[in-house]
């Protein structure tokens, strides 16, 4: 599925949300979790879901879903690692998309960079490299890339705001969380990017067919929506939400670490500039 990516969640474009809604959604109603909690709020289908089996219900649990997300036991691909406190090292699942989005190692790119400036300006009839410019040159694009990792910040500081307001909706479900067409733009960002991710570090880590994910997609809606006796799915909800805010809050840890070491790394590079010119 793809998927568009806000910067922030303020800038979602709530005219759309409500014109793409059902006929029974209401901009202006004031909701409830219970509410929002529904099957007919979302327009999901019992049908949908007829052929998922009561072992893949079972599987569909949050809890069984963060041995695979957070300190990963078996590490698949597509999982950054760092130091920690207390612990020696924390490791956390990404999606193939934000793996590739960061810096795995600031040393490693800024000398990559240096290589490849260096040989495209070696051969014959051409002056002999300046190391210094390969030098800037190699900071340049560690500090293009540092930028683009920091925009991950204020995005997952929103996803994990939305799913704090979530996780209090769901411990109180009769409580009014005010008017639908926020709730419901929420609810995208939820339901259309944050849990999409997971489930794109699931595949990797579990290694999913495109049909083990999709029957894995629906279980976990089928519980969330469809597990009503004795209000259920609350728990399920709970569970999740739990899950999600810990996930989030480890992928900004490692994003962090990603920033902190690359700052380092360009800091070390200035400094030897620096050294090599100490009149300017």
């Amino acid at each position: 599925m793809t998927k568009s990516r806000p910067e922030t969640v303020g800038q979602l474009e709530m005219t759309t949300v409500a014109e793409a809604a059902p006929r029974y959604y209401d901009p202006n109603e004031r909701v409830t979790f219970s509410r929002l909690a529904t099957p007919q709020y979302w327009g999901l289908k019992p049908e949908d879901y007829a052929d998922l089996t009561p072992d893949m219900l079972t599987a569909a649990n949050p809890d069984k879903f963060r041995s695979n997300l957070i300190n990963p036991i078996e590490r698949g691909r597509f999982v950054y690692v760092h130091k920690s406190y207390p612990e020696p090292f924390s490791f956390v699942a990404l999606s193939p998309g934000e793996y590739n989005s960061i810096i795995l190692s600031p040393a490693a790119l800024n000398s990559r960079s240096v290589a490849r400036y260096l040989a495209d300006r070696t051969g014959y009839f051409q002056p002999p490299p300046d190391r210094e410019k390969a030098e800037r040159a190699g900071m340049h694009v560690v500090e293009r890339r540092l930028e683009l990792v920091q925009r991950h910040i204020p995005i997952l500081d929103s996803y994990v705001a939305i799913l704090v307001r979530f996780a209090e909706a769901a411990r109180y479900p009769g409580s009014n969380r005010g008017k639908s067409l926020q709730k419901r733009a929420e609810g995208e960002v939820l339901r259309g990017i944050i849990m999409p991710d997971m489930f794109e570090a699931l595949t990797e880590q579990r290694r999913w067919t495109p049909t083990q994910l999709d029957l894995a997609k629906r279980s976990l809606e089928r519980r969330l929506f469809f597990e009503r006796q004795g209000n259920k799915h609350f728990g399920v909800w709970r569970n999740l939400l739990r899950l999600l805010i810990d996930y989030n809050n480890a992928k900004r840890g490692a994003f962090l670490d990603s920033i902190h070491r690359s700052q380092q790394e360009i800091e070390k590079s200035v400094s030897w500039q620096q050294h090599l010119h100490p009149e300017q």
